[in-house]
């Protein structure tokens, strides 16, 4: 864990890869950007503009830099230049300069200044490129697959995988210059898709979408499924991996945290250091999210 002020409300990790210095932020505190949809919007969250103004200033901000903050709820694969029209609300005070109105998975990150994603679970890219800069994505699952499509129950969207939109921007002659990191993510034993289950009298049924999801990750890498194939334990790492090998990407490593099983013991009792949906007790715990945030130095 990072020295922080921000230690005493939350778990912090830092990372510098290449011009990117990352940053994650996580339990206690609720890091969710729900709240900052529009200008204005500010003002109805004191506590987390207070955490978000310490977390840049952390990052060696300067007081007009800007963090650009896409949306990624909806999973649909996308990354987007940072610009006034492509982010057009400004979320902020005398401290901070939040650039939101988007929904996408990543987002170009524009020197000088910082992006940010929160999430739980759903690990984060990071990939520096000297030609291209500093890009960062959300990489959900379905971030990753177009299940749906998959399931042929509609025509895929323009990209299958973000990791196929991240690529489009790297020039095919410098991909091999190309550093890819992966963090914050759900480990591989906590993230099941079983293929057989029971229904609501005991029978015996099979989940046909995931068995079309164990098959695409089959065909993808044997190191994309965990123990046995049935229980279609998804390593995102390795799916993230698998994918930018096919576009000559192969400088790509992870972190080891689980944000589901990761606990620290505290004399008899524990606590766990990262939010996770797939274990939050209740419908509130599922909505708290960790933050990343990533500067272009």
């Amino acid at each position: 864990m990072g020295t922080s002020s921000l230690n005493r409300i939350a778990a912090v990790s830092t990372y510098l890869i290449g011009p990117a210095n990352v940053r994650l932020y996580g339990a206690p505190f609720n890091w969710s950007l729900a709240p900052l949809q529009v200008a204005g919007d500010e003002i109805n969250a004191p506590g987390l503009m207070k955490h978000l103004a310490q977390a840049a200033l952390e990052a060696d901000l300067l007081p007009y830099s800007y963090i650009w903050a896409p949306n990624p709820s909806a999973f649909n694969a996308k990354v987007v230049d940072a610009t006034d029209k492509t982010f057009p609300e400004v979320v902020g005070n005398d401290y901070i300069h939040i650039r939101r109105g988007v929904d996408a998975d990543g987002v170009v990150v524009p020197h000088g200044h910082s992006g940010m994603i929160a999430s739980a679970d759903c690990p984060t890219i990071v990939v520096t490129n000297k030609s291209v800069g500093v890009i960062m994505a959300h990489a959900g699952r379905d971030s990753l697959i177009d299940r749906v499509a998959l399931q042929e129950i509609r025509e895929p969207r323009h990209h299958f995988s973000v990791v196929d939109a991240i690529a489009e921007r790297i020039p095919p002659n410098v991909r091999g210059q190309t550093e890819v990191f992966i963090t914050c993510g759900i480990g591989a034993d906590h993230f099941a898709h079983p293929v057989g289950g029971t229904n609501e009298s005991g029978e015996s049924v099979v989940n046909l979408h995931n068995v079309t999801l164990r098959d695409y990750l089959i065909g993808l890498g044997k190191d994309c499924l965990y123990g046995d194939p049935d229980q279609v334990k998804i390593s995102l790492p390795h799916v993230i991996q698998a994918q930018f090998h096919r576009h000559g990407i192969t400088d790509v490593s992870w972190d080891s945290i689980d944000t589901y099983g990761d606990r620290e013991e505290i004399g008899r009792y524990h606590r766990y250091p990262w939010h996770s949906s797939r274990r939050g007790r209740n419908p509130g715990e599922k909505q708290y999210r960790n933050l990343v945030l990533v500067t272009h130095h």
